[in-house]
């Protein structure tokens, strides 16, 4: 992790906080330990025990990939802001999964505007 020398870049600092999978504060990475430590619980993705937290955060994981190519041209307030509110529904759709509620369709797209 330790690549850069000199001086460092608002840009690779964001770059670095956001898509760095080795660093355990990134964003990336507690999206993917999320995922991981969702599916040992589900293992099949069964939206009446886990509301379909297992999809979203797949959808979620699979956009900030998409993100990070073009991260030159995506506004780092709107990332954050896509992110916090995917995360937010995840944690909607666990409760509802757990209290046995019925899922509703989830809204992964919803701000898919938002950086492209």
């Amino acid at each position: 992790m330790r690549q850069h020398q000199g001086r460092v870049s608002r840009a690779a600092v964001v770059s670095f906080l956001i898509f760095e999978n080795r660093f355990p504060r990134s964003l990336r990475y507690c999206l993917r330990s999320a995922l991981a430590m969702a599916q040992r619980i589900w293992p099949v993705a069964d939206k009446r025990v886990d509301g379909g937290a297992v999809e979203l955060l797949q959808a979620l994981d699979l956009w900030l990939d998409a993100q990070q190519a073009a991260l030159s041209q995506v506004s780092v307030h709107e990332l954050l802001t896509h992110i916090v509110d995917q995360t937010s529904m995840v944690c909607e759709s666990v409760q509802r999964g757990m209290s046995g509620q019925p899922a509703t369709p989830p809204a992964v797209e919803k701000t898919q505007s938002q950086g492209q």
